[in-house]
């Protein structure tokens, strides 16, 4: 037999090979199927709630009674008769200015809070429940007949973007450096600057677009400042660039408030503040500076207020911390105070400065005790003194104890 020829042999090993290929392709399992992407159900709304509780005790050189100058806020108070007139006292003008609710020696309490809020990612709500005699304070009125009496924030809050939140409703001012919920404040007492010269809140709705963390602008078109409804038909715009954690240690919000009416019940119509804050390690300083003009007949005649508040904070361990604050308000034209009862009409230029000392102690958790020390000097006699006399000076001592869920 003749032997076989090389090519031949190669071409029917190849031929072999090929056939035991297709075979073994033929007899393996087809591939599975890629696999159907479950979809995925939406997560449950998170749900928060707080709660806090704010008393204290105090003693002030006023006689107990007599009226409060309007800057006075949330302490040494008489509960408020929500069936009486809102008092008030004459202002040396022919008119009256709120007294806020008269001098008052010993216990007492200041209000009581509870938050709740829910979240979704996208969309959220918030509501902000207070009661206590502190609420028509901080109305200046009781609101009752319009129902909110004891809501001090209801809004719904939308996040279409990334960056991007949007709240419609009831809310907080986005101004100034202190609040009304003591325990988130360095001082027990309010400043005067927060009480006389700052708006508390609006309605309205109002949108923050944070770039990043460092850089947020936001922006609101509200009813006015202080004010339930629009009193004059016309919108209030707001505007506010803040800077955060510069450097790891400074803070930075500067914005402005425009009353587009010709007037404003509350007199804040074109507004301008400024909130910087440097905190190294255990030692915050904290500063906001505040200018108002507006319109005393609603049209023209126009006049200023302006006001400057500083703290400085100390942390001495995490249970003990020390903060001290200093205030100066000018009232140039004599627009917001009055004199006390009796005392002659200002002749010239008020001013009012404030200093305070306040220790902040937590010796278990939740719980904040807070001896407060505060004198008060002013331009010309806004004050009482323990005979009920009209006088320039005052003084008060608060111990201030807060619970809260936080």
């Amino acid at each position: 037999m003749l032997p076989a020829h090389p090519r031949l042999i190669a071409s029917s090993a190849l031929l072999v090979l090929s056939s035991s290929s297709l075979a073994l392709a033929q007899d393996a399992a087809p591939p599975p199927p890629p696999p159907v992407a479950e979809e995925e159900e939406p997560s449950a709304p998170t749900v928060n709630l707080s709660m806090f509780a704010d008393t204290y005790v105090s003693v002030n050189s006023a006689k107990s009674g007599t009226p409060v100058p309007y800057h006075r806020a949330y302490d040494n108070n008489a509960p408020y008769d929500p069936l009486a007139d809102f008092p008030t006292t004459d202002d040396g003008m022919g008119g009256t200015v709120p007294s806020s609710l008269g001098s008052r020696n010993g216990f007492g309490l200041s209000v009581i809070g509870l938050d709740a809020s829910f979240d979704t990612g996208t969309v959220g709500a918030t509501a902000f429940l207070r009661f206590g005699p502190s609420v028509p304070i901080f109305y200046a009125a009781d609101m009752g007949i319009t129902g909110l009496d004891s809501i001090l924030g209801g809004y719904l809050t939308l996040k279409p973007i990334e960056g991007l939140t949007i709240d419609a409703g009831y809310f907080g001012t986005i101004y100034g450096a202190e609040v009304l919920e003591g325990y988130l404040d360095f001082n027990y007492t309010r400043g005067a600057l927060y009480y006389a010269m700052q708006p508390f809140y609006h309605f309205g709705a109002k949108a923050a677009y944070s770039f990043n963390d460092m850089v947020t602008v936001r922006a609101m078109v509200v009813n006015g400042a202080n004010n339930s409804v629009d009193e004059n038909d016309a919108p209030a715009l707001g505007l506010q660039l803040a800077l955060n954690d510069l450097g790891g240690v400074f803070d930075l919000s500067v914005g402005g408030f425009y009353e587009t009416g010709d007037d404003s019940a509350w007199g804040i119509e074109t507004f301008f503040d400024v909130v910087a804050s440097l905190t190294l390690g255990d030692f915050t300083l904290l500063g906001n500076f505040d200018y108002n003009t507006n319109r005393s007949d609603g049209v023209t005649a126009e006049y200023s207020y302006w006001g400057v508040m500083g703290t400085a904070a100390y942390s001495i361990t995490p249970e003990i911390g020390v903060a001290f604050r200093g205030e100066y308000l000018s009232d140039p034209d004599n627009q917001v105070w009055g004199p006390a009862g009796d005392a002659p009409a200002f002749t010239d230029a008020f001013n009012l400065v404030t200093l305070t000392g306040t220790v902040d102690y937590k010796p278990f958790d939740h719980i904040i005790i807070r001896p407060e020390f505060r004198y008060e000097t002013a331009a010309d006699n806004i004050f009482f003194d323990s005979d009920g006399a009209p006088t320039d000076s005052w003084y008060t001592a608060v111990l201030g104890l807060i619970a809260t869920t936080n």
